[in-house]
């Protein structure tokens, strides 16, 4: 009995925590099991720019919260720009596309690339974190190696270097 109680408490938490760690990201399309060029670069570089001090985990990163946070930066400089980009999330494992159509620019949640990962920005939560308070330029974030292919887009840069200066 006591075996059988402690399965399904296994069972259960595991698929809880499965569900919240976001395989809607493509945990049937192989997200989880591949990731795109510049994730293990980016972990070692904010790995040593936290040995540093240059950086540091947030306690209490929260994607809707950066989310919000970040597209209202965004909002606040946009003039126009156009882009379609995915940025990865190499900490949680997450997709956002954000997307800037000229005259209005959105953050889209669990939007898996469908072309192999080509032009993925790689970053990771407490990096955008650490933007949006103000603690690190995008420009820093790039020249730590903690914000890699962010080229993919030359609005994009521009938009990115104006909002978190």
């Amino acid at each position: 009995m006591k075996r059988e109680l402690l399965a399904a408490t296994l069972a259960s938490v595991m698929i809880s925590t499965n569900a919240s760690a976001c395989l809607a990201d493509g945990g049937v399309d192989g997200a989880i099991f591949a990731t795109p060029q510049g994730t293990f670069e980016v972990a070692v570089a904010f790995h040593q720019a936290e040995q540093q001090g240059l950086i540091s985990r947030s306690a209490h990163a929260n994607w809707a919260t950066v989310q919000y946070l970040l597209l209202q930066k965004l909002e606040a400089r946009f003039a126009g720009e156009h882009f379609d980009i995915t940025l990865f999330d190499s900490e949680g494992q997450h997709f956002y596309r954000l997307i800037a159509d000229g005259q209005s620019i959105k953050i889209q949640a669990h939007e898996i690339p469908k072309d192999e990962y080509q032009g993925v920005v790689v970053t990771d939560i407490d990096v955008l974190v650490a933007m949006v308070r103000g603690q690190l330029s995008f420009s820093q974030a790039k020249s730590l190696g903690v914000m890699t292919n962010s080229a993919v887009s030359r609005d994009f840069e521009a938009l990115m270097a104006a909002s978190f200066i």
